[in-house]
């Protein structure tokens, strides 16, 4: 798979796995823009990517809220001119040791919004872009 010269916006990609796919999609040449609502998280992402040669930009933002997606995607457009590939890596507050009965209304609702509504806003958001390019990919 080759990725030379795309552009690829990946959302929830500070840290773990979702990080490393960050760093696959440069490795195999995609200029990378990575958001994360977290800052020190992003930072460290995008400065991996740098040091190994990739092109990132680093984009603090909460994708479970319209606007954060919509002045993402601007930015993205504004530096690399299009967007290739969307990857939507945003969920959680999932906890793997916390037993469902300890689970509250609160903590259910502010997971699924994590992770239905911020795949919901950035669709909704790079649709356009890719729409008029005439191509382009998204996955969840």
């Amino acid at each position: 798979m080759t990725l030379q010269d795309k552009v690829a916006l990946l959302c929830g990609v500070g840290q773990g796995m979702d990080r490393a796919t960050a760093l696959l999609f440069a490795q195999e040449g995609a200029k990378v823009a990575v958001v994360a609502r977290r800052p020190e998280p992003l930072e460290g992402t995008g400065s991996r990517i740098q040091a190994q040669g990739g092109e990132a930009m680093a984009l603090p933002g909460d994708a479970s809220v319209k606007s954060d997606a919509e002045r993402i995607v601007e930015d993205v457009m504004r530096r690399f001119g299009r967007i290739d590939v969307l990857y939507c890596g945003v969920g959680g507050f999932f906890e793997p040791s916390l037993d469902f009965s300890d689970v509250d209304e609160a903590r259910w609702d502010q997971a699924l919004s994590n992770t239905l509504t911020s795949l919901y806003n950035m669709t909704r958001a790079v649709r356009p872009v890719m729409r008029e390019q005439g191509r382009g990919s998204h996955r969840p």
